[in-house]
């Protein structure tokens, strides 16, 4: 009997701690670490594409591939992510790392038939799709931005979210200067 009694005890004290955790986390806000954090990788980014069901294969930056793997995998794979020397041939890898050029991009593009892009704001490939035509930024925040090329599968998609002015590498002022309402530069300016 003092072994079921101590038995007992244990499962009481687990069960205990067990419901002191949970209040605690309850008040507290406290998160266990389940998943990429929002501060760091594109987690909003990938919540908006979710959301929106953007058709069609995506690019994005290495280091954030991981993190976008346990976001939108099943519905999504990744262009490319940290396992590139042993996963990708060396040519897939030469192009992803020489995408600042407007020629590769717009090869692996075609070749890969992307419809859009999730940039970290830190990636120049963000820059470079906000000087095409073709390509437009539908959503950004602090971490990350999500850029649609415009396809008959898209376009409603741009009309609705597009940012036609503004976006995350744009200063205060030179935004300020191509406001032509009053109200919202006061807005702005404040």
């Amino acid at each position: 009997t003092k072994h079921l009694i101590r038995k007992q005890s244990v499962a009481v004290s687990i069960f205990a701690l067990s419901l002191i955790f949970v209040c605690f986390t309850q008040w507290t806000n406290f998160r266990l670490n389940t998943g990429p954090s929002p501060l760091f990788y594109p987690s909003e980014a990938a919540q908006f594409v979710l959301q929106n069901k953007i058709p069609g294969n995506f690019i994005n930056e290495y280091a954030a591939g991981s993190e976008l793997i346990w976001l939108l995998y099943p519905q999504y794979k990744i262009f490319m992510d940290g396992r590139a020397a042993n996963v990708y041939d060396s040519q897939y890898f030469w192009y992803y790392r020489h995408l600042g050029s407007d020629r590769i991009f717009s090869k692996l593009s075609d070749q890969y038939n992307l419809t859009f892009a999730i940039a970290p704001l830190s990636w120049n490939l963000g820059s470079q799709l906000m000087s095409r035509d073709d390509w437009h930024l539908v959503f950004f925040d602090n971490a990350a931005a999500v850029y649609v090329k415009k396809t008959d599968d898209t376009a409603q998609l741009i009309e609705q979210h597009a940012y036609t002015l503004l976006n995350p590498w744009r200063d205060l002022n030179t935004l300020l200067e191509s406001c032509k309402d009053e109200e919202a530069r006061a807005v702005l300016g404040s």
